[in-house]
């Protein structure tokens, strides 16, 4: 980063390559260059402590495994489950560390994710 706080981020793909200072990067075929003077640029948060599939609980239910929907049909968790990571990506979040969630859907949900048939953060999970 330059002494005037401006500097340039050389982005391949999804990943931040390198840092420079500002007017230190020549030109190069293939790229687009983007003028972000002005703005802050921001990598991703990380959510190093969440139940992904458990966070949403039931209000004005003292009965804690109906609170927390455990004796739902796995499939309906699973939708919950990819719902919730939805909503983190949404918030900023595309990583996020799964403390534990039933029946291992977050272990399961990494799959789908990795092969781009949904769109969630990155998990990576307490267990594994």
């Amino acid at each position: 980063m330059g002494e005037d706080g401006n500097g340039t981020l050389i982005i391949e793909g999804e990943l931040i390559e390198e840092v420079a200072c500002a007017g230190k990067v020549p030109e190069m075929a293939g790229f687009t260059r983007i003028d972000c003077r002005g703005k802050t640029v921001m990598p991703g948060r990380i959510d190093t402590h969440l139940h992904v599939s458990g966070e949403e609980v039931v209000s004005g239910v003292d009965d804690y495994r109906v609170s927390r929907r455990m004796d739902e049909h796995l499939a309906m968790h699973a939708y919950r489950t990819l719902e919730a990571a939805e909503r983190a990506l949404r918030a900023g979040f595309p990583t996020l560390r799964d403390m534990s969630s039933r029946d291992f859907v977050d272990v399961q949900l990494r799959k789908p994710v990795s092969e781009g048939l949904v769109v969630a953060p990155w998990i990576i999970c307490r267990n594994v």
